[in-house]
């Protein structure tokens, strides 16, 4: 027997002042960059919602490890190379961009 999770829709869920509450839960360090488990965290979100949000353009954010490589096999180089998995990292004001635009419906 099949059952199905149900789960919320976290778009049909944004109400107004959704932008103050991120800014709270974000504090007062603008200079931070924040990784996904952060905004997952500010977001009441679980990691792969917010890796989606990223691929979907809907979250900036940047890959350190963008262009980077590591030996498949350290102890076999001859394996070759493959490239790292993304660190991505996420600043205060895309996060704030974010929620304003979700607000806003946009």
């Amino acid at each position: 027997m099949k059952t199905h999770a149900m789960h919320r829709d976290f778009f049909a869920e944004i109400k107004p002042g959704f932008a103050e509450l991120v800014e709270r839960r974000l504090g007062k360090n603008r200079d931070r960059w924040l990784s996904v488990a952060d905004v997952a965290s500010v977001l009441d979100l679980g990691r792969t919602k917010v890796l989606e949000m990223i691929e979907g353009g809907i979250i900036k954010a940047t890959n350190l490890n963008r262009g980077r490589e590591v030996l498949i096999d350290p102890e076999r180089p001859s394996l070759g190379t493959r490239p790292m998995m993304p660190m991505w990292r996420i600043t205060y004001d895309a996060i704030i961009a974010m929620a304003h635009s979700m607000e806003e419906g946009v």
